[in-house]
């Protein structure tokens, strides 16, 4: 049951022209869903009022790269944003019913993705070098001090090499990281001395943690079009489940009637829900179009999807009842020894 279709209005203006919605979050309450448009606009729906509060003009050449609520307040919003061609980016902290900018990181070298710590006072950015530094000199991981701006961290990957994507684990101890060469880990605050996990040694292009914060999801294209889940809750990271999916742009977890379920967005096949225990596959949504990116509402009664739909006036975001999309569990396909 499609709960809500979010139109977007430059559609309306321009036919020849379909932008698709790349980013999507959810607030803390519910209400507001976050949603990053390719070429840079941000918009703030309000699910309840079913109406546009907040937006964020994208003057050309603008574009933009991520986007997350505070976990602690429904106003605050983080937006990763640049110009191209040199991809010099700033990162902004805004209060999305005032209109105001609270914080502006400025000069970075292309920010991938960003990442609220979970109580809400750090804010984590994954970062592409600059093509002049040297290995010694890469940040592939920033955190600063959500309040005050301060650089507190510059983390590398074992790897030198920059991060498609990050996120922080539900209880803030550990920070993930899809690099260019392997899924990363890294231990936060970071002990003295200490040095980041790499898991494996491929291209992860999405990850997300489960709400316990022990088990990691990644897909990498490059591995054979392999999704996996990793168990890190010892010692050693140890992979608990795989499969194979066509193209996977974004995952997301929730928790919902005691049930751990991965929303799967796949570019062409829309969304897979998975649980992440059982390894079994409990329902599906169709989006038609280019599927781009899933968000779980908090409760975990609804989910969000978006993309470049085939009509060009067609809705940029579904979002639907969870309950309505769920199906007989399947199990997942397991992929041999060689392929994963």
């Amino acid at each position: 049951m499609v709960l809500l279709a979010v139109p977007d209005v430059s559609a309306a203006m321009s036919q020849t022209v379909v932008l698709a919605a790349k980013y999507l979050d959810w607030n803390k309450m519910g209400n507001r869903l976050a949603i990053g448009y390719q070429g840079g606009r941000v918009e703030v729906w309000d699910t309840e009022l079913n109406t546009s509060i907040f937006e964020l003009p994208a003057p050309q050449p603008y574009f933009f790269s991520d986007l997350q609520w505070s976990p602690i307040d429904d106003a605050i919003l983080a937006v990763a944003r640049g110009t191209p061609p040199d991809g010099w980016m700033s990162v902004l902290v805004i209060n999305v019913e005032t209109g105001n900018t609270l914080l502006t990181l400025d000069g970075y070298p292309f920010v991938t993705s960003i990442a609220w710590s979970p109580d809400g006072q750090l804010l984590a950015a994954g970062i592409s070098p600059e093509t002049t530094e040297t290995a010694s000199t890469r940040h592939e991981l920033r955190i600063w001090d959500a309040t005050t701006g301060a650089l507190l961290h510059e983390l590398l990957a074992p790897n030198a090499t920059g991060i498609v994507d990050v996120t922080w684990n539900p209880n803030g101890s550990v920070i993930a990281g899809g690099t260019h060469l392997g899924p990363v880990l890294w231990n936060y605050p970071p002990p003295p001395g200490s040095t980041p996990l790499q898991l494996a040694n491929y291209q992860v292009n999405t990850l997300a943690w489960d709400p316990s914060g022990t088990r990691l999801a990644t897909y990498s294209f490059e591995d054979n079009r392999t999704f996996k889940i990793w168990d890190t809750s010892g010692a050693t990271p140890v992979i608990v489940a795989s499969g194979h999916f066509s193209d996977v742009t974004d995952l997301d977890w929730t928790m919902s009637d005691n049930r751990s379920l991965l929303a799967i967005a796949e570019r062409s096949n829309g969304v897979t829900i998975l649980d992440g225990l059982t390894n079994t596959v409990e329902g599906s949504a169709p989006y038609e179009g280019k599927l781009r990116a899933v968000a779980w509402s908090p409760d975990g009664s609804q989910l969000a999807f978006g993309g470049r739909p085939t009509d060009p006036l067609g809705s940029r975001v579904m979002i639907v009842d969870s309950a309505a999309i769920m199906t007989p569990p399947t199990l997942l396909p397991v992929p041999t020894p060689a392929d994963s």
